[in-house]
Parts: structure tokens; C-alpha cells; sequence
């Protein structure tokens, strides 16, 4: 049986690379068949509790932010293809 991986997730460790601002835990997350990267950091709380904070985004508009031009945008024409008469 094929393993299904909707609607569930996976973290690993992320190297912070001495920032302490890159997520400590970095994977990926599926929810209705939606793909989503989702980052954590470890935290402390005023009280001086531990807690994760987690940041979610979809896929696509992850992709998009890292400067790939081609995502989501139309071709108006194809300088290839031949005028048909």
C-alpha cells in the first residue's frame, strides 16, 4: 500500500549557521492535499517556559518568494511556435 501523506507533516533539524533567527526545525506539511513549508523556532516565554513558535506558508507562494520569476505567470507567446495559415 502506497504511503499517503495528506494531512500530515515532518520537521528536521535546520542548520542555523550561528543565527539564532533561522528556524531551528524546518520540513514540510500537507493539509486536503495542499503542500506547505513549515518552519520552527524554540522560544522562551517572559515566565521563562519553553514553547515552539511555527511559521506557515503555502508551497507555491515559498517558491515564488525565492525569486523564481517563471511561477504563476502566463506565457503571452511562444517565440518558437509557427503562424498557422
Amino acid at each position: 500500500m502506497p504511503y499517503n501523506k495528506e494531512n500530515s507533516g515532518v520537521l528536521f533539524p535546520n542548520d542555523q549557521q550561528g543565527n539564532k533567527n533561522r528556524p531551528a526545525y524546518k520540513g514540510k506539511l500537507n493539509v486536503s492535499g495542499v503542500d506547505y513549508r513549515i518552519s520552527a523556532w524554540e522560544r522562551k516565554s517572559k515566565a521563562g517556559g519553553q514553547f515552539w513558535s511555527i511559521a506557515v506558508e503555502p508551497k507555491q507562494q515559498a517558491v515564488d518568494r525565492q525569486g523564481d520569476t517563471r511561477v504563476g505567470q502566463p506565457d503571452d507567446e511562444i517565440p518558437f511556435a509557427p503562424e498557422w495559415r
